[in-house]
């Protein structure tokens, strides 16, 4: 088992203000679960491992607030990337944004179409010192836009990643999957190029109704845990 800090300066600045909004015992348990998570991402040395996941919870049952404590408790034991995948409303990439913003301390937090306006130089120095937040629609605009990021600035930090694909059931999966010989749609390669860019990375699902995601076949361009 992993010896995870679970006392650092950006998990106790979201336990409090999260303590005031649900009540202490509920934010112990979401740092519970966030540890749990992070128990099994690639340990911070790591160079070369890839660790697919799944959070299942049922429909408002606080799985943003366990997806803001597994960034702040990634951060806090030296990871400098977490990705947040969002469906492609505009105004639940904005909700996103929001509440990762009020929670996180010490991150940068920003929109992917936001980050390409930031000056390359200082892209870099936050990804050596306190890392970077970045919340991405799952569209292929934006995901190329990632795709795009991950090229340039993955090598400025040699720590693994965290992504986390929130509503992984509602876009991204292999829509040709039962068509023989047919590449995997759109969304579903760009999903699976992002994680062949990151040499090593937790890819979290996060889902009330994982059905599809479980019977979704790897080997022909699923992503499932």
């Amino acid at each position: 088992m992993k010896d995870l800090v679970i006392d650092g300066e950006s998990v106790l600045y979201f336990l409090s203000s999260l303590s005031d909004e649900i009540g202490e015992e509920a934010a112990n348990n979401v740092l519970k679960t966030a540890r749990n998570i992070l128990q099994r991402a690639p340990e911070i040395t790591s160079s070369n491992e890839k660790v697919l996941g799944l959070l299942y919870g049922l429909i408002q049952s606080g799985k943003t607030n366990i997806i803001n404590m597994t960034i702040a408790l990634s951060t806090d034991n030296g990871y400098k990337l977490a990705i947040v995948l969002t469906d492609r409303n505009n105004s639940l990439q904005t909700q996103t944004f929001e509440r990762a913003d009020e929670a996180i301390t010490g991150m940068l937090v920003r929109k992917i179409d936001e980050i390409s306006e930031e000056d390359p130089d200082f892209i870099k120095t936050i990804l050596e010192s306190d890392g970077i937040v970045l919340i991405c629609k799952k569209d292929p605009a934006d995901l190329d836009k990632l795709i795009t990021f991950l090229r340039n600035y993955l090598s400025v930090s040699p720590s693994p990643s965290l992504i986390i694909d929130d509503e992984a059931d509602a876009i991204g999966l292999n829509t040709n999957q039962r068509m023989e010989g047919e590449n995997p749609s759109p969304i579903n390669q760009q999903l699976l190029t992002l994680r062949e860019l990151a040499p090593s990375h937790l890819f979290l699902q996060v889902t009330a109704t994982p059905q599809a995601i479980i019977l979704q076949n790897r080997e022909e361009g699923g992503v499932l845990p």
